[in-house]
């Protein structure tokens, strides 16, 4: 009986939402996809955030180690655009959202602006291209020794890494990629897994022409 009742219940419910005015579903601002880089316990951090409507969500991070750190999180909005984030070793994040330009600040991640990551067909197609038309250059630290890198994506999701280092070693890494979105300010955001799974985040200013990487060096277009 009370199952009948139930779903009686529920037919009443969805049709009034079908022929009722005003009977929608709407999200929280801050679900989506979030980007955001800056130093965290003294690294230089990119970080990708999936902030779900249920109130849960995912963070994958990367640093100069070039590994993949995961870990999943809930959230409660607290009013007045302030978020708790509760991750899964009980440790906790305050979010300030700025709904004017639609990013926010995190307690944790000082002095880092979280953007939001967005895709539409355009927009990847426009982001993929810019990163597979080209090649892409660096110098700095890689794997704690001086070098310099050439990294050639490919349109099929491949790439090719190659670190030349001051001894006059030469290392050939194969990686595969992934487009995360693109931001307001135009931030193209793609990550590289590397075989032997040494991971990374690029963030690719599609304006200016360069792009930083969660190793912390940065990276030029060569047309």
């Amino acid at each position: 009986m009370k199952k009948s009742i139930a779903i009686a219940a529920a037919a009443v419910i969805l049709f009034g939402c079908i022929f009722a005015a005003g009977c929608t579903t709407t999200s929280d601002q801050i679900t989506g996809t979030w980007y955001s880089s800056g130093y965290f316990d003294d690294k230089y951090t990119m970080t990708i955030d999936t902030i779900n409507a249920d109130g849960t969500g995912t963070e994958v991070t990367a640093d100069i180690s070039e590994k993949k750190y995961e870990s999943t999180f809930t959230w409660k909005n607290t009013g007045n655009g302030t978020y708790i984030l509760t991750y899964d070793d009980q440790s906790t994040d305050t979010l300030t959202f700025n709904a004017e330009y639609d990013t926010f600040i995190s307690e944790n991640f000082a002095n880092a602006i979280t953007w939001r990551l967005t895709s539409t067909q355009e927009s990847a197609d426009k982001a993929v291209a810019y990163f597979t038309e080209a090649t892409w250059s660096a110098e700095g630290l890689f794997y704690g020794y001086e070098a310099t890198a050439l990294v050639s994506p490919k349109a099929d999701g491949t790439g090719l890494a190659v670190f030349s280092y001051e001894d006059g070693e030469v290392e050939e890494c194969p990686f595969t990629w992934t487009y995360a979105g693109t931001t307001s300010n135009q931030n193209a955001c793609f990550i590289l897994t590397f075989e032997g799974g040494d991971f990374c985040i690029y963030s690719l200013d599609m304006d200016l022409g360069f792009g930083t990487a969660s190793t912390d060096v940065v990276y030029f277009k060569n047309d």
